[in-house]
């Protein structure tokens, strides 16, 4: 919470402590770093207020994982005790360039690595690779082997995401605001759990001369409260509220995804064609036809014209036909459909529009 001081914090009886946060800010995005276990509260209770000229534009966290859920889609993850053999290993089809001693280097696919039998030591294993100038398969001893230049872009990300994954605590989330650019008086208010405050008295009886009307007495009341935030508190405005107000925890930090029935095709018997080989039933037919109107005649929009509902509405799509299915190719112009659409972003468009007289 560097540059953002609490400034007010007020204390309830039941477990929660409204804090405030006050400072002067410069940019369009500004990190808080919580406790886990504060997510929910926060996320439930978030005020931001931008007294200045600027605007908050939205708050981003990211989705709550551990380490392994993470982990789970990363190609790299070398282990603790051998983690360069467990790279080697990891890095198996990829593009890479062997660097040995004597400033030998070979380019190639990397097939991987034998390791030594129990008794010996690792340095008399071998990694072997293909050669990118020419298709021979090439191995040599692990102990020349001096470093390994990753030239596959994946694999290079993948261990860098790994090794950033090792740094980051489960313990903490990082919430993001976003601001307009420029400066900013910003005030943040939300509510976290915090234990109870707590009371302890003292009542002091001094006697002058005798027992009875003389008697001075002194009641004084304590207020104890603990400080479990990671950071000091100095110069706060403190409130200590006796009173308990409604109070509950609601899962906001975690995604739910609510269940839904499972619906299974019933087995259906395709009827075949009917055959029409009487021609006055196909004329019969064609009579009937005469005399059917239309269920939607004279339905309208009143007060709007069909030309300028049509016009109102840009359509930034082209059509195709794949058999039965039919597809909508979205074209992003710079006015219309935009030109990205993020991760979790939601977009509606219009993707069919056609103006034609009678039904």
């Amino acid at each position: 919470m560097t540059n953002l001081p609490i400034t007010r914090m007020i204390l309830f009886k039941h477990g929660i402590a409204y804090l405030e946060r006050r400072t002067q800010w410069r940019g369009d995005r500004l990190a808080l770093t919580v406790r886990t276990g504060e997510m929910n509260d926060l996320l439930k209770s978030l005020t931001i207020i931008d007294e200045g000229d600027g605007r908050v534009t939205g708050v981003e966290y990211a989705t709550p994982q551990d380490r392994a859920e993470r982990l789970a889609g990363c190609s790299v993850q070398p282990g603790d005790e051998r983690s360069f053999q467990d790279l080697l290993v990891n890095l198996r089809g990829r593009l890479v360039e062997l660097q040995f001693d004597q400033n030998e280097a070979w380019r190639g696919i990397l097939l991987g690595i034998d390791r030594p039998p129990s008794n010996q030591p690792i340095s008399a294993g071998t990694v072997s690779i293909l050669l990118e100038e020419r298709a021979t398969v090439q191995c040599a001893p692990i102990g020349h082997l001096r470093g390994v230049k990753i030239l596959d872009d994946t694999g290079t990300d993948d261990l860098r995401f790994f090794l950033g994954t090792l740094q980051t605590t489960e313990q903490h989330a990082e919430v993001v605001v976003h601001l307009t650019p420029g400066d900013h008086d910003l005030c943040i208010g939300y509510i976290i759990p915090a234990p109870s405050w707590r009371v302890s008295y003292r009542f002091v009886v001094t006697p002058d001369e005798g027992i009875g009307e003389n008697v001075q007495t002194v009641l004084m009341g304590w207020g104890i409260f603990d400080n479990q935030l990671e950071e000091d508190l100095a110069e706060i405005n403190l409130s200590l509220v006796a009173g308990m107000p409604i109070s509950f925890v609601y899962d906001l930090y975690k995604p739910a995804i609510p269940e839904r029935p499972v619906v299974h095709d019933d087995e259906r018997t395709i009827a075949g064609p009917v055959m029409l080989e009487a021609a006055g039933l196909v004329e019969g037919l064609g009579a009937m036809s005469k005399g059917i109107e239309s269920p939607v005649a004279g339905l309208a929009i009143h007060g709007i014209s069909p030309e300028a509902f049509s016009n109102s509405v840009m359509v930034s799509v082209a059509g195709k036909e794949r058999g039965a299915p039919f597809q909508y190719d979205v074209a992003m112009p710079r006015h219309g459909w935009p030109r990205s659409i993020g991760v979790g972003a939601n977009r509606v468009g219009s993707i069919a529009r056609e103006a034609k007289s009678g039904l």
